[in-house]
């Protein structure tokens, strides 16, 4: 009935809305995406927490379906439209997402909203090392230093501890010199 009016009546923002929500009810989620990105771009759509709620499922089970670029995408633009949604333990897939794009500054700033690091959230300690190691890459080996710290007193039995310990270490050499060439011997003998 709704593809009959959108023919007979033409589009409107609310029938996209309408259309796209019995496609997220089918799990059509290709197809929900479809018009509720035309919803989106209309000039009269007024995305609420609801219809936002809606894209989010999309973006999960598109995510669920092995399509990475899609959540990704469709993630991002629920922020486009409302800065202020929280995406909650989707900001670290995001950050994963541009971590392994080599993309430090998206993954940090992703993985900075969705601290801390608690609740159900699977591999923590995974979010955790990606974190410190971006801030590495960056050359922000203070806020680096912090993490993999974090890291060690967190999960001192996980794999990785050994190479956090090695990674903390590489973080000190540069800060040390950074506080001598200050004239802080005592913190940079730290």
């Amino acid at each position: 009935e709704y593809l009959m009016a959108e023919k007979t009546k033409g589009v409107t923002a609310e029938l996209l809305r309408k259309i796209g929500k019995v496609y997220v009810m089918k799990g059509d989620f290709f197809q929900a995406k479809k018009y509720y990105d035309r919803y989106f771009s209309a000039y009269d759509s007024e995305p609420d927490a609801e219809v936002l709620l809606d894209y989010l499922q999309i973006a999960v089970e598109q995510g669920r379906a092995g399509d990475t670029t899609t959540m990704i995408h469709a993630l991002e633009e629920i922020l486009q439209i409302d800065p202020s949604y929280s995406l909650g333990r989707y900001y670290f897939d995001l950050g994963e997402f541009y971590y392994r794009q080599a993309d430090y500054r998206k993954a940090i700033a992703y993985y900075l909203r969705g601290m801390p690091l608690y609740g159900e959230l699977d591999n923590r300690a995974r979010h955790l090392f990606y974190l410190a190691e971006s801030y590495e890459k960056l050359e922000d080996y203070f806020n680096a230093f912090l993490y993999f710290d974090q890291f060690v007193i967190l999960y001192p039995d996980h794999p990785q501890v050994e190479q956090a310990r090695w990674h903390r270490g590489s973080c000190c050499y540069p800060l040390a010199q950074e506080m001598f060439d200050r004239g802080d011997i005592e913190q940079s003998f730290y």
